[in-house]
Parts: C-alpha cells; sequence; structure tokens
C-alpha cells in the first residue's frame, strides 16, 4: 500500500498550491486593481514578464511589458479612463506545477467616459493570467487574456 501511494503522488503530481503562493498571488492582483486606480503605470506592469504575452478584450494583442506600460499610459491619461476604477475578484487560483499557476478572475471598470456620451459607463468581463514564480520567489504574469461579459 505504501508504494502504491508513492506512485499516485507521482503520477497525480501537486496541484495544491501553498496558502504563501495563493496568498501572493492575490496580493498582486490588489496592487493591480490599487495601480490602476491611482493611475500608476509602473506599478500596474510591475507583475508583467518582461515578454508577457497579452491577448486585450479587443483582440490587440501585446508581447512585452514595455509596450503595454505604453499603452496603459495612453489610456490611463486619456479623458475616457482617467476616471475610471478598477476592482478584481480572483475566482480561483489553480497549480499546474510548483512554479506554474492559472488564475481565473471577473474584473470591472467603473466610471469609463466614452467620448459620444456624457454619462460614464462601466464594463465587466473576466480574464485567465498565467503566472510562472521566478527562482527569487516572486510571481510574474506570462500570459493574459480578458473577454467583456458587459458594458453599461
Amino acid at each position: 500500500m505504501k508504494y502504491f501511494t508513492i506512485v499516485l503522488c507521482l503520477l497525480c503530481g501537486s496541484n495544491v498550491i501553498h496558502a504563501g503562493d495563493e496568498v501572493e498571488i492575490r496580493k498582486l492582483f490588489k496592487v493591480r486593481s490599487t495601480a490602476w486606480n491611482n493611475k500608476d503605470v509602473n506599478a500596474l506592469t510591475a507583475p508583467f514578464a518582461k515578454d508577457i504575452d497579452y491577448i486585450t478584450s479587443s483582440g490587440k494583442h501585446y508581447r512585452s511589458k514595455k509596450q503595454i506600460g505604453q499603452i496603459y499610459g495612453q489610456l490611463l491619461s486619456s479623458d475616457v479612463y482617467k476616471q475610471s476604477e478598477s476592482s478584481q475578484n480572483i475566482l480561483s487560483v489553480q497549480v499546474i506545477r510548483p512554479e506554474i499557476a492559472i488564475v481565473d478572475s471577473e474584473w470591472t471598470l467603473s466610471g469609463i467616459h466614452p467620448p459620444d456620451s456624457s454619462q460614464s459607463i462601466s464594463r465587466s468581463g473576466k480574464s485567465v493570467i498565467v503566472l510562472h514564480k521566478e527562482q527569487s520567489g516572486i510571481w510574474k504574469i506570462i500570459a493574459m487574456r480578458t473577454h467583456v461579459l458587459s458594458a453599461e
């Protein structure tokens, strides 16, 4: 029975994330929302890997932290988003390997001011984010996919 248990563990691998890792990952998303709300592009992109692979809800594909930082800078200083607020709710954190995790989240952007409207709107959606834990122990976002569910 002892050998069966060992073999079973080896075959299944570890899909349990350590509590400390989950806390760090959840903190990373809270920091990102706060950074958006403060319009702090450096803090917003700090969790991104240098070569992040990001597909936005509009289908645009970006492949570098620097490029995304430039886009976020333009967005956050625009009249459309400068008063917007971000919130995120993490639905799940799943470890694939000790250094790889997948996060499913819901997000909302409120206070968006479209150029053709005097009223603000909100957008909500979902994201799938892949994170890699560097040798330093810091989690970095290596891939992100977002999808808009509603715009009100």
